[in-house]
């Protein structure tokens, strides 16, 4: 399945619900690391194709000399962690604990091992955090505050003796 980076027209739902999902999970006052992140699941895969098929042929009725063709380049179904399980508690805690903040869960519009780990693994309470600014990953000048690197090993070192300790 293509990346919502692809420049071809099937991209541009993904594109559109990748740059809302992110709209509406980023604050102007949120931490650049504070985040938990889960994927989201709220449409299904055949919908979404669906949708996107529909789209682009509308166009092709439209549009002289607009053509298309989709093929499927990877396809994994998201997974979502439970709010409530321990993982999330534990992590959630250990940032309140170590960054004096409440962090925001959010469902991420980027691919994570998180469904790879869910579905070959089968570890259903698997969650990705991770410093760095949601919005600069994987951009031409991403980068990481080294203080952000540090925190956030120090929430994953606090999350493991958590979870560890129950």
């Amino acid at each position: 399945q293509p990346t919502a980076d692809d420049a071809n027209a099937a991209n541009v739902k993904v594109k559109q619900t990748a740059k809302a999902i992110s709209a509406l999970a980023t604050e102007e006052n949120s931490s650049r690391y504070g985040k938990v992140s889960n994927e989201n699941v709220e449409e299904e895969l055949e919908e979404v194709k669906s949708e996107v098929v529909n789209i682009l042929s509308s166009l092709e009725k439209s549009r002289e000399g607009f053509s298309f063709d989709i093929r499927d380049m990877l396809e994994v179904i998201p997974s979502m962690t439970d709010s409530n399980s321990p993982v999330v508690k534990a992590t959630v805690a250990a940032i309140e604990d170590v960054l004096g903040i409440t962090p925001e869960l959010i469902c991420s519009p980027g691919t994570y091992d998180q469904k790879h780990i869910d579905r070959i693994g089968n570890l259903k309470d698997c969650i990705a955090y991770g410093p760095g600014i949601l919005e600069l990953a994987h951009q031409p000048d991403e980068y990481v505050v080294v203080e952000d690197m540090i925190n956030s090993a120090k929430v994953m070192a606090s999350s493991t003796y958590k979870l560890l300790s129950q």
